[in-house]
């Protein structure tokens, strides 16, 4: 499932780069869980981000159309601007 899950991540990879935030795979846990870290960089256009929830639930279903097992997606965001 991680393989699955990360190469998702890939294809959203370029679009949130470009946004000048970037995506990490966090945490699974056995019950389908997984755990999404979105990386705020110094030039990240925050209004340009969708939000969280919507986000995550985007993520969730891409993953389930990908065929990985995941029941529900959180978004932790990391900020590296500082």
């Amino acid at each position: 499932m991680r393989d699955t899950i990360e190469a998702v991540l890939e294809k959203f990879r370029p679009g949130m780069q470009a946004d000048g935030a970037d995506l990490a795979l966090g945490s699974i846990a056995e019950d389908g869980s997984v755990d999404v870290r979105l990386i705020i960089g110094p030039e990240t256009c925050l209004e340009c981000l969708l939000p969280d929830d919507d986000f995550a639930r985007m993520l969730e279903f891409t993953f389930r159309d990908e065929g990985a097992a995941v029941k529900a997606v959180r978004i932790t965001r990391q900020d590296v601007a500082a």
